[in-house]
């Protein structure tokens, strides 16, 4: 399997069809992790676990003063917080994997991983 990759990764040549369809893709996968995912998991956790309300920093402060950190109504929060980092992960992944392809594909074809050409430092 791993020779298969490698094999794949060092004689692979972008084609303007092939990068369009990888960005028409790249797209959709995007949106779907960006946008539906987070919506998803909001809805999901009103239904489910009852953690619905406006949110507001001074309102979590103030509520983990008094009640605690573990306040059911606080959890709108830590909601709020997953939701928002799925959406940063989706948005960062492709340009971490793009990153360690390229490295690993240049490592591949003879060269380092370090950057291929010059300029300042």
């Amino acid at each position: 399997m791993k020779e298969r990759v490698e094999t794949f990764l060092k004689e692979f040549e972008w084609t303007w069809t092939t990068a369009v369809l990888a960005s028409l893709g790249l797209t959709f996968i995007m949106l779907i992790s960006a946008v539906i995912v987070p919506s998803f998991i909001i809805y999901f956790s009103e239904q489910q676990f009852g953690w619905a309300g406006a949110t507001d920093l001074e309102g979590f402060i103030n509520e983990l003063v008094s009640d605690g950190p573990f306040n059911p109504e606080m959890m709108k929060e830590v909601r709020d917080a997953v939701a928002m980092g799925v959406t940063t992960v989706a948005f960062a992944m492709p340009f971490v994997i793009a990153t360690i392809l390229q490295n690993k594909r240049r490592k591949l074809r003879g060269g380092s991983d370090k950057r291929p050409t010059g300029g300042y430092r």
